[in-house]
């Protein structure tokens, strides 16, 4: 005759028994983090400010907008700051791409170069802004 209780403990036992082997199976070790090269360091500082930066261009046109309705001398000076700010990044992004033949020694040289760069784009950007909404201000009044 068919024993209904063995064959119930037969089946809990299989599948605690797979349970127990499926749990202590290995589990994958994470990969050990490799620091990251100075390189890498200096390219994702020289990247913070553009990125940081790159949305202002986008303010930068808005308030070319606004300002070129004015059509006053000052407008037309402030405008054109606004435009310096914006064809300096512009023309940054364009020079930017690095050249992969370089030594690691001169690829560091390269990007702190070029954290300088992008760093006096960053101001030129700031300030244009700066000057654009307080010319602006003025004019409302």
């Amino acid at each position: 005759m068919f024993n209904v209780r063995k064959l119930s403990q037969g089946v809990f036992c299989f599948v605690f028994g797979s349970f127990i082997f499926l749990s202590c199976s290995e589990t994958p070790v994470p990969k050990e983090e490799v620091a990251p090269t100075k390189e890498e360091i200096a390219f994702k500082e020289v990247m913070l400010v553009h990125d940081e930066i790159m949305p202002k261009t986008e303010e930068i046109r808005s308030l070319q907008a606004l300002i070129i309705d004015t059509l006053s001398p000052e407008g037309n000076a402030v405008y054109r700051e606004l435009e310096q700010a914006d064809d300096a990044m512009m023309q940054w992004m364009h020079d930017f791409p690095m050249d992969n033949t370089l030594s690691e020694e001169q690829k560091l040289e390269y990007l702190e170069g070029q954290k300088i760069k992008i760093e006096i784009v960053k101001t030129m950007m700031l300030n244009s802004i700066e000057l654009a909404k307080g010319y602006l201000e003025n004019e409302k009044k």
